[in-house]
C-alpha cells in the first residue's frame, strides 16, 4: 500500500517525489516526476537509498550491480532502468512505473477475502510472460557475444508486476548473478526470498543457472493456484528452508479438482528437485504454458 509521509513532494535532483511504494532495509522505492525540459513531466519509479544504510560501499556496488545488469536487459516484460546517479549522497536507480499491482498483492486480496482466484487462464498467461522474460535474459550476450548468464534468483511474487492494461513484468534483476557483475555473493551468503528458493540456491554453495529461477516461478505459480503457501513456514525460517529441500509438493488436483492434469505436471516438472528432471531452459517453459493455455 501506497503511503504519503508530511515531507512529500519533494524534489530529489530532476525528480519529484510524490510518494512512497516499496521500502526495504536498504532503500525505498517512490512513484515519481520526471522535470524535463520546456516543461516535459514523466512519473517513474525511483529507488533511493535509505539514509541509515549501513556499509555505503557495499551497498553502491549492489545497486551498480543492478544498475549495469538492468540496463543491458531490454525486454517488454522486464522492467526497464532509465539512469542510475546520485543525489546529496545518495544512489538513486530509476525505472519504468508500472501502473498496477504485483502479483503478492493480488494473491494477498484474494486470500485474506476468501475470493476464488485468478482464472487458470491468467494465471498461464503469467506464467508464459514471465517464463518469456527469464528466456530473454538467461540467453541474453554482452556486445562481444559472450553470455552474460545472468539468473534472477529472486523470482518472487513482489517481482512480478501485473498492470492495468494487462502487461506482466519481472522487476528487480538486482540480486543477478552475472559473470560480468562488480559485486560478488560470498561463499554461502544467499540472497532472495528464502521461500522462493530452488534447492540448489537454499544450499548455498553452487554456481546457479537459470534452471534455478524455473523452480521459483513454479512456486509462484504453485501458491496463486493453490491460493496458498508451499514452502514457507511463518515461524522458523530455518524450517522453510528444510522444507525447500525435503517437502513433498502436494499434487494441484488434491488442492482444487478443478486444476487440469496438464498444468499440474507443468508445474510438477518446474519444480523437479533433479535438475535433470526440471525443464532445461525457460523457453521450454514458457511454450508448455503457452500449449497448455490454446486450451484453456
Amino acid at each position: 500500500m501506497a503511503t504519503a509521509p508530511d515531507d512529500l513532494p519533494q524534489c530529489c535532483g530532476n525528480y519529484e517525489l510524490l510518494e512512497i511504494i516499496g521500502k526495504g532495509g536498504m532503500a525505498e522505492v517512490f512513484r515519481a516526476r520526471a522535470r524535463g525540459a520546456h516543461g516535459v513531466r514523466k512519473d517513474v519509479a525511483v529507488k533511493r537509498q535509505l539514509p541509515t544504510a549501513g556499509f555505503q560501499e557495499e551497498y553502491a556496488k549492489m545497486v551498480l550491480d543492478e544498475a549495469r545488469i538492468s540496463t543491458t536487459l531490454e525486454h517488454p516484460n522486464i522492467v526497464s532502468v532509465h539512469e542510475f546517479c546520485k543525489v546529496d549522497g545518495r544512489y538513486l536507480l530509476v525505472m519504468e512505473l508500472v501502473n498496477g499491482r504485483s502479483l503478492a498483492q493480488v494473491n494477498q486480496r484474494i486470500w485474506s477475502h476468501g475470493l476464488a482466484g485468478l482464472d487458470l487462464a491468467d494465471v498461464l498467461f503469467v506464467g508464459s510472460e514471465a517464463a518469456g522474460a527469464l528466456a530473454y535474459a538467461h540467453a541474453k550476450c554482452d556486445s562481444t557475444g559472450q553470455p552474460l548468464k545472468v539468473v534472477h534468483r529472486d523470482m518472487s511474487p513482489q517481482n512480478i508486476l501485473l498492470s492495468w492494461d494487462g502487461v506482466v513484468k519481472v522487476a528487480d534483476f538486482g540480486v543477478a548473478m552475472a559473470t560480468h557483475r562488480l559485486h560478488h555473493t560470498g561463499l554461502g551468503f544467499i540472497k532472495g526470498k528464502l521461500a522462493y528458493m530452488s534447492p540448489e540456491q537454499a544450499r548455498g554453495q553452487e554456481a546457479l543457472g537459470g534452471q534455478s529461477d524455473l523452480f521459483s516461478l513454479g512456486i509462484v505459480l504453485w501458491e496463486t493456484l493453490a491460493r496458498r503457501r508451499l514452502f514457507h513456514d511463518e515461524k522458523d525460517d530455518l524450517k522453510t528452508v528444510g522444507n525447500v529441500h525435503d517437502m513433498r509438493v502436494p499434487p494441484l488436483s488434491e488442492i482444487d479438482p478443478r486444476i487440469p492434469r496438464s498444468v499440474e505436471a507443468i508445474l510438477a516438472r518446474a519444480l523437479a528437485r533433479p535438475l535433470t528432471e526440471r525443464y532445461q531452459d525457460a523457453q521450454a517453459l514458457q511454450e508448455a504454458f503457452l500449449a497448455r493455455l490454446s486450451h484453456v
